[in-house]
């Protein structure tokens, strides 16, 4: 199944729904500071949450285009979103452009944005497995 289905059905699941926009603010939910995110990792969420369509829960921003938002390197970039991943907070799906010669080239991640519902259920069974004992990476 298709990354994009599975974030459909989640979504339906949880009845996700981001709240809107005001003005050039974007909600930010609370929970994520609960979960044991490292500074790096809260900034990239929020990048990828200001970032985010609201009709489709994703955006396609490139690492060199979020290393200079954040002021970190690609493969610091890189490691977040891999954490981001395993920590059920968002999903990343390849995708590919054709160039005007007619070449396919690999395009950008295509990132959504998972319901945070989902995230926290993981974070707390992570959790009770490990009999609630906080391991440093």
């Amino acid at each position: 199944m298709p990354a994009s289905d599975i974030v459909k059905t989640l979504c339906k699941f949880f009845i996700y729904k981001s709240p809107p926009r005001v003005g050039n603010y974007f909600p930010l939910p609370n929970e994520i500071f609960n979960m044991d995110l490292c500074a790096g990792e809260i900034a990239l969420y929020c990048y990828l949450m200001r970032m985010e369509d609201r009709k489709t829960y994703s955006c396609y921003p490139s690492f060199k285009t979020i290393g200079k938002a954040l002021r970190m390197s690609r493969n610091t970039v890189m490691k977040y979103v891999h954490s981001l991943e395993e920590k059920g907070l968002i999903t990343t799906e390849h995708t590919s452009v054709i160039t005007s010669a007619g070449l396919k080239r690999n395009g950008n991640l295509k990132y959504q944005i998972l319901p945070i519902k989902y995230a926290v259920d993981e974070f707390h069974q992570k959790q009770i497995l490990n009999g609630g004992i906080k391991h440093s990476a």
